[in-house]
């Protein structure tokens, strides 16, 4: 699963570190496994994991995120407004008995 992510201007230093993925449900095992693109328009690329639930991905207080000028993003929390929601079903087959 990917999502896009958008700066409003040139950044640098993006990397899977930059990103936390919120998640509500039974998921487990999420992480973000991927960043590519640049200067403003990253794909962050992750696992959703195993169960069911809810995913979103953040941007921490943490982030190492700096613009051109060497701006911190650092200090200015994102949290994502489009939630996914994650449902994997389970098939079972059942063996087809006649008589």
């Amino acid at each position: 699963m990917n999502f896009a992510i958008t700066f409003s201007k040139t950044v640098t230093g993006v990397d899977a570190s930059d990103f936390l993925l919120s998640k509500t449900g039974a998921i487990a095992g999420e992480s973000v496994t991927a960043v590519s693109g640049s200067p403003t328009v990253y794909t962050v690329s992750i696992n959703t994991g195993t169960g069911n639930g809810t995913l979103r991905l953040d941007v921490p207080a943490s982030a190492t995120i700096t613009d051109l000028s060497l701006n911190p993003l650092a200090g200015l929390r994102f949290t994502g407004v489009e939630t996914y929601t994650i449902n994997k079903l389970l098939y079972m087959f059942m063996p087809l008995i006649r008589r």
